[in-house]
């Protein structure tokens, strides 16, 4: 058994309470933190571990810390004296590096180790938090982790700009929310470099992919598209072709030539076509290199017995010509997600051996509830649910990385140690909460025959309940 690394130590009195607010514990005890641990060593001779992992967050007020756990009970610490500041920055930052652990980022840190001080604002200009942090960017995501209170993530492709101006650094999102860091010293150069050669290296790299994809499209064209498919998202056809219709048509005829051809041309028609949408990211699959591609078509209208109120999301690989290299067509391949994932730690079994026994899949989600569905009439209120649907689904695949595992596992299985980090981040994700809530199922393929049943199956199985927490059973 290995031992534990004590990483701070010190005196202090505790209470421990139960979800309804019952004294299960209390006395004078010693508190050990760890990487993954507090401990509470009981002057009596008892002792408790309390993983961090299912540590809700921190609460301090008037010297008392107050630790909520998942599993119904709260901890508060008190009489640390003069070491409780430092108690609970090393409390917090233990806490925050388990987090990001099981937040579904799987990405390289362009930069780390910057202290300041950040003030969050609103939509609307509210200042909504602030206080001391350390900073980090990743690959796709600026993080901010603060002495007190939660992880903040900021999706690099929802960032709208940067503006530096007396010794801050304020970062604007296109939601028009704002986070501004000071205090930064001779930090803020470097930081505000490597942030923006990061946010520079996105944007071209989403260009380059297109120019690949659609090598006769102009490169301002190119310029304009890449706004709308920043770093994974989704952008609807009416938007590209507000653009230049040749490239929507250009997007169109790769589809047609790909391994999901036949899918696409079978959910066509049933969808509303000016808002079926596409999207692209590098480097999810299959190695930093590869570039994964999905489409969403959108199923609703008003008329009764007819599918609707889903969306279907089907993905695949791309790979573009290398230079040189013959043929002009990108290549999409079957996608590998679900058997790479299900093999991430399995030690026996390989990706490929995994992809063989669970096939693509096809996934569907809700657009809005099925009781207030089947109310609607106006097609105009339905297009408004989907225009906030669409939004709201970009935010949250990229908060979850793009992943689809902790999205379509059965609630039981996210009790098996391989999935554990899939159940702490459904607690931490409010995003993966909802993509969760309005999943409906996935089709497998086996043939197309069997796919197109199944498919027309799901969708009249989802018109005909009206219980939100029903999902479609078959193939799980």
């Amino acid at each position: 058994m290995n031992e534990k690394k004590i990483i701070f130590e010190c005196p202090l009195s505790f209470s421990l309470m139960s979800d309804n607010q019952q004294v299960q514990a209390k006395g004078s005890a010693r508190a050990q933190i760890d990487k993954e641990h507090l401990t509470i060593l009981s002057d009596s001779g008892d002792a408790r571990v309390f993983p961090l992992r299912e540590l809700v967050q921190i609460e301090d007020q008037e010297y008392h810390l107050f630790l909520p756990f998942t599993f119904n009970q709260q901890l508060n610490l008190f009489n640390l004296g003069y070491k409780f500041e430092d108690f609970t920055k090393t409390l917090s930052k233990c806490h925050h590096e388990i987090i990001m652990q099981d937040m579904l980022v799987k990405e390289n840190i362009r930069k780390k180790d910057v202290t300041a001080e950040y003030a969050r604002f609103n939509e609307k200009g509210e200042k909504v938090r602030q206080g001391k942090c350390e900073l980090r960017i990743f690959e796709t995501t600026l993080t901010v982790l603060p002495e007190k209170g939660d992880i903040i993530r900021l999706a690099l492709g929802n960032i709208r700009d940067l503006q530096s101006e007396n010794y801050t650094l304020a970062v604007n999102m296109d939601s028009g929310e704002k986070v501004v860091l000071s205090q930064m010293g001779t930090q803020l150069d470097p930081f505000k470099k490597v942030l923006s050669d990061t946010l520079s290296k996105l944007s071209s790299k989403t260009q380059t992919f297109l120019q690949g994809l659609l090598p006769d499209t102009d490169a301002p064209t190119i310029y304009n598209v890449s706004h709308f498919l920043k770093e994974g998202r989704i952008a609807a056809r009416k938007d590209i072709e507000a653009i230049s219709a040749p490239v929507w048509t250009g997007i169109e005829k790769k589809i047609a030539l790909s391994p999901l051809g036949d899918e696409y041309d079978f959910l066509k028609p049933l969808g509303k076509q000016d808002k079926i949408g596409v999207g692209f990211k590098r480097g999810l699959l299959g190695g930093d290199e590869s570039d994964y591609f999905w489409f969403l078509i959108p199923i609703y209208g008003t008329k009764p017995g007819e599918p609707g109120n889903a969306v279907v999301l089907e993905a695949g690989l791309i790979r573009l010509p290398e230079e040189g290299e013959p043929g002009e067509e990108a290549e999409v391949e079957e996608p590998v997600e679900e058997a790479a994932e299900m093999a991430e730690g399995d030690e026996n079994g390989t990706a490929e051996d995994l992809l063989k026994q669970e096939g693509k899949a096809t996934y569907f989600f809700r657009i809005i509830s099925r009781e207030t569905y089947a109310a609607l009439k106006e097609k105009t209120e339905l297009d408004r649910k989907y225009d906030e649907f669409i939004i709201s689904f970009n935010r949250c695949m990229q908060e979850v990385n793009f992943r689809r595992e902790p999205i379509y596992l059965p609630e039981k299985r996210l009790d098996e140690p391989r999935y554990v980090k899939y159940r702490y981040a459904l607690k931490r994700l409010p995003e993966l909460r909802k993509l969760r809530d309005l999943f409906i199922g996935r089709v497998f393929h086996q043939s197309q025959e069997q796919w197109r049943k199944d498919t027309l199956a799901l969708l009249a199985f989802n018109t005909q309940s009206r219980n939100d927490l029903e999902k479609w059973q078959k193939g799980e």
